[in-house]
């Protein structure tokens, strides 16, 4: 999120975050037990509590038989409800990309098993990570100019900035080598150890020249980067005017009309189609993660901070970087993801965010097992494609194209 470019912040002066936005950390799955599920208990509780004499339990003989049945009912019509949604956690349908066949994902500090050859990427060479690479920060320092800061938080923090020979409007991203994540990247036959991040840039912007704000890009473009000592400077462009859907969203009050928010969903849906045509999964799709780009009377948007992405892979995720509010139910309940399914589930809370103007879930135990409240003023056809994309078993949703193709957005 970096884009104040129609109110420009004074100098020195950090933006505060509103106090509902969500912090991204990272996700840890609710603990499990390696030999017995939670509904796997309930019933070894029924059975046990069948086996055990009348004198073991004085409460079992003050109760009416009818009582135990009615009870066994509910726990069983409980145990079929969590049956379905872990059926649907374990089995649902992905939608798997032309370019989706590189073995990664998972975002570890260091993750020696996520190895992308880059020789393998049409239009992307292999030397682009060296040479846009320096480890000088006189360098750096002599070719950009920093000034506001637009953003900050527990991942690094984002300034404005332009580069000294065109004064091309940039912005740069700090990050602590401690939050870094690595991946194991193939150079000319050698093994080499990359910032992910960086990697997962490169692979959306290949084929890209610099460009302006109406080119078909999707994603922000990495101009430069840099490793100085204890941390990562990321240098990306900075389209004007632009703003980040999440302000976009605040300065029209809060929420937006059923006809803006469907214009941004197809672009953003028609977005991440080409992100996972080029082997990438974002993982973090949120308002503060869109940009609106404002100009010749249309919108544009391009997707912000792959520091939570990974290499596009066809088996389950195990490991989920991302915002608490935008997690998919099947993470929590099983401890792995799709990558499609979880795309789209965080299209829909998206959506939702857009038209409500709130998250439809704030907690684990919400986004496991309540249904989000959708008010009845949307259409028909557009509450209908949110609770498709809210849909708690991942074989429920739809792919992305499957949205493109949805009646509300014909």
């Amino acid at each position: 999120m970096y884009c104040k470019s129609i109110h420009p912040i004074p100098s020195g002066h950090v933006k505060k975050l509103s106090a509902h936005m969500p912090h991204k950390l990272p996700c840890q799955p609710c603990q499990k037990s390696p030999a017995i599920s939670a509904r796997e208990e309930r019933r070894r509780k029924r059975e046990h509590r069948k086996k055990s004499s009348s004198g073991e339990s004085r409460w079992k003989r003050c109760r009416s038989k009818r009582a135990e049945e009615e009870e066994e009912e509910e726990e069983e019509e409980e145990d079929r409800s969590v049956d379905g949604l872990l059926d649907g956690a374990l089995h649902g349908a992905v939608g798997s990309s032309s370019e989706s066949e590189h073995t990664s994902g998972s975002s570890v500090k260091t993750d020696s098993s996520s190895q992308y050859d880059l020789q393998t990427l049409k239009e992307t060479s292999p030397s682009t990570l060296v040479r846009l690479n320096s480890t000088q920060r006189d360098a750096f320092e002599g070719k950009y100019k920093q000034t506001l800061c637009l953003s900050q938080g527990g991942y690094g923090t984002v300034y404005a900035g332009h580069r000294v020979e065109d004064s091309l409007a940039v912005a740069i991203k700090h990050v602590p080598q401690s939050k870094v994540i690595r991946t194991s990247v193939v150079l000319d036959g050698q093994l080499h150890q990359f910032p992910l991040e960086v990697v997962l840039l490169l692979m959306v912007g290949a084929g890209e020249g610099e460009r302006g704000p109406d080119s078909s890009g999707v994603s922000v473009q990495l101009l430069d980067w840099y490793e100085l000592g204890d941390e990562l400077v990321l240098v990306m462009e900075r389209p004007l005017p632009c703003l980040d859907l999440f302000d976009y969203i605040q300065e029209r009050g809060g929420r937006l009309p059923e006809e803006e928010a469907k214009l941004i969903l197809k672009l953003l849906v028609e977005a991440m189609n080409k992100v996972h045509s080029k082997g990438v999964l974002h993982r973090d799709i949120k308002p503060e993660n869109i940009l609106v780009l404002m100009g010749n009377d249309s919108l544009c948007v391009r997707i912000l901070d792959y520091g939570c992405g990974c290499i596009l892979q066809n088996e389950p995720c195990t490991e989920f970087y991302g915002t608490m509010q935008y997690t998919p139910p099947e993470w929590y309940l099983v401890g792995e993801y799709e990558a499609m399914p979880s795309c789209v589930w965080q299209i829909g809370v998206l959506l939702y965010d857009m038209l409500c103007g709130e998250h439809p879930f704030c907690t684990r135990a919400d986004i496991i097992g309540r249904e989000p409240y959708i008010p009845q003023q949307f259409s028909r056809q557009c509450q209908d494609l949110m609770r498709r994309c809210l849909a708690k078993r991942p074989r429920g949703r739809p792919t992305l194209d499957g949205i493109l193709q949805h009646p509300w957005l014909q």
